[in-house]
């Protein structure tokens, strides 16, 4: 079992699941969005892109409501609102 690996500690290894799991909601979204005919890699008013401000979130509860809403919005800020 990887976390019982003495090269792997259990901490390191469940930061790395938790990590891979807010990557893998991050791209489920931008798909999503993509797919619903939204642009992802339009900059907002902050100077940032939708994809980019996706990729930054690490919350996977975040990611998951956002991808939640997504799944209905008519609007980006129906989604980030």
């Amino acid at each position: 079992m990887p976390a019982d690996n003495p090269a792997l500690p259990g901490d390191v290894f469940f930061d790395l699941m938790a990590g891979g799991y807010a990557r893998g909601h991050a791209h489920a979204l931008l798909a999503v969005l993509e797919a619903r005919g939204f642009d992802v890699r339009r900059y907002d008013g902050d100077g940032m892109s939708t994809a980019w401000r996706v990729a930054q979130c690490k919350d996977v509860l975040q990611l998951t409501a956002w991808l939640m809403r997504a799944a209905n919005a008519d609007s980006l800020e129906d989604v980030f609102g």
